[in-house]
Parts: C-alpha cells; structure tokens; sequence
C-alpha cells in the first residue's frame, strides 16, 4: 500500500512540473510557411505568418513582402501597404515605392505622391556605408594635409580649411543618418479627422482607410499627424504606425 502512494506521489508531483510544458504554445514554424507559400497555399502561409508577426512581434524583409503579396491577393490593399511600408524601412527598394504608389493611384489614397527627394533618400540608404565610408577617407585625407601644411608653416588657404569642415559636418550627419519622419496609414473606413485631439473638437475631414499619413506628434489616446498641409488629431486605435527605428 505504501509503495502504491509513494508512486501515486511521484507521479503526482512529475505531472504537476510538467504542467507549464504542457500548456506551452506550439512553436511557430516559419519554414513550414515558407513550404506551404512555395507550394500556393498562400492563406494557410499568411496565418503562420501573422501568427510568428503577433507572437514575436518582428518579421524579415521577405516575411513582410510575402504577407504584403498575400494580402493584396485577398484584395487587402490597407494591410498590404501596411506591411510594403514596413519592408521599405527596412530594405528601401525602387521597385516597392513604384509599387505602392500604383496601389495609391489605383485605390485613390493620398500621401503616396512622388517626390524628387524620395529617390536621393533611397540611393543615400541603399549605399548608406560606402558613402559614409567615402566621407570619412575624404576627410582623413584632408587632415592629413591639413597637418602637414602646418608642420611645413606653408600658407593654408581658407578655401581648404572650409573643405575640410564641410566633408567633417557631412561624415557626422551620414553617421547619425538622417531619418524620415514616422508615419501611418488610416485602418479604418469612415475615420474622423478632428482639429484637435478631443472627439468634441471641430471635424477636419471624414476618410477611408488605406491613406498614409506623416505623424508630428502624439497626444493621450491620438496621434498628431499632417493632413493635406495642416494638422489634424487622428486616434491611436484607427492608425497603423511605424517609424524609421524600425528597421
């Protein structure tokens, strides 16, 4: 009898260990979803890919273009720009902005308009090291001139010295890398646009979901964003965010 309690024990006591084991989530396999998107089955793929988006709160580049693809398939052009914005940050690509901007065009959405910088602003991320790289030998080069001049007593002219301070001042610039101003995209049809961030405040604008939006600032439950050249208060909850520290 009391060898039947002893082992009713132990098994008690190893079942109770094993309870945080067995209540553990199931590991999410992402080259299962990358089998099953190589095969087609792209629904079944997206679900695992949204589930490892919301568990681990991270994706790859090409996680996010494949769930941007998939989501465009199902006719979702708000979370396919949501996750091709996301992708952009991270590997700043021509092709992609195009992309967007044919789905901006298509979908009439505002704040997907070209701009000349945007391109520099690719190029300059693109070739973010060998540019820094190019300053900074730029730079090391006129120092050293610049020591030698000196050490000879040789006249400098202030032309050079202006040179030199000008490549310094673009090396600390590229070394804190600029970066873009965060934004969003609308995620809700019928959003309200308020003048202030109050929902008894006066109403900018009523619009739909899938428009982009540059955020100036943040307030309790909004987000101050610009809004067709003025502000207006959007809340949190009806606003996708990111912004270049995301990468």
């Amino acid at each position: 009898m009391q060898r039947i309690i002893k082992k009713f024990l132990i098994f008690f006591i190893y079942f109770i260990l094993a309870l945080p084991l067995l209540a553990r989530e199931e590991p999410i396999s992402l080259a299962r979803a990358d089998s099953l998107f190589e095969k087609g089955a792209y629904t079944e793929a997206l679900d695992i890919y949204e589930q490892s988006w919301e568990q681990r709160g991270e994706a790859s580049p090409q996680m996010l273009k494949k769930m941007a693809m998939i989501r465009e398939g199902l006719g979702d052009f708000t979370q396919a720009l949501f996750y091709l914005n996301l992708y952009q940050v991270r590997e700043p690509s021509f092709s992609v902005m195009q992309h967007m901007r044919d789905l901006a065009h298509d979908h009439e959405l505002r704040g997907y308009e070209p701009h000349d910088g945007d391109y520099f602003w690719i190029l300059y991320q693109q070739n973010y090291q060998s540019v820094l790289v190019s300053f900074l030998l730029l730079s090391g080069i006129a120092t050293v001139w610049v020591l030698y001049f000196q050490y000879k007593q040789f006249y400098l002219p202030v032309r050079f010295i202006s040179l030199l301070i000008m490549l310094n001042l673009l090396f600390f610039i590229g070394l804190t890398q600029i970066r873009e101003e965060p934004q969003g995209i609308i995620n809700l049809d019928n959003t309200h646009l308020m003048q202030a961030p109050s929902s008894g405040s006066g109403l900018v604008e009523v619009v739909n979901k899938g428009h982009r939006v540059k955020v100036v600032g943040e307030n309790d439950i909004w987000y101050k964003i610009r809004w067709k050249g003025q502000d207006a208060f959007i809340r949190r909850d009806n606003l996708w965010y990111w912004d270049t520290s995301d990468s």
